[in-house]
This record gives C-alpha cells, sequence and structure tokens, in this order.
C-alpha cells in the first residue's frame, strides 16, 4: 500500500488538497487504470513493479508511517 501510495502521489502531487475539498474524483480514477483494471491479470508481486516500476519494498510505508506518526505526536527526528 505504501508502494501504491507513493506512485499515486508522484502521479497526483495534489492529493492532501483534493481530499480536504472533498474531491476523491482523481485518486478512484488513478486507482481505476492502474491498479483495478490490472488486478486479475498479474500476481501481486508482478503488478506492484509494473505500477511503480520497483519491486516490492517496506521503505515508501516506514516514510509514510514516520511522517504520520511524527506529525501526530509532535515527534523530531525517528
Amino acid at each position: 500500500g505504501g508502494q501504491l501510495w507513493a506512485r499515486m502521489n508522484q502521479d497526483l502531487p495534489d492529493i492532501p488538497q483534493l481530499f480536504a475539498r472533498g474531491e476523491f474524483r482523481p485518486v478512484l480514477d488513478w486507482l481505476s487504470s492502474n491498479l483495478y483494471s490490472k488486478a486479475s491479470s498479474a500476481p501481486p508481486k508482478a503488478l506492484i513493479t509494473e505500477i511503480t516500476g520497483k519491486y516490492l519494498d517496506p521503505q515508501p510505508w516506514l516514510e509514510y508511517a514516520e511522517q504520520k506518526y511524527a506529525d501526530l505526536y509532535a515527534l523530531t527526528a525517528l
């Protein structure tokens, strides 16, 4: 999920602003064209590699989690 989220943010850098305005269609469209339409045609590992251009990697999720909890709990360097 973190790897897909990172890729989606590259393609749609204004996701936070879209969500703040209640606009979810661009994210749904991205998911539909990049993930949902291909989900039954390839195994998960191959699908992630096709969408993101990288093998499964935990780093994007770790970066997301570190940022989220650092902001949430006003943490400094983790």
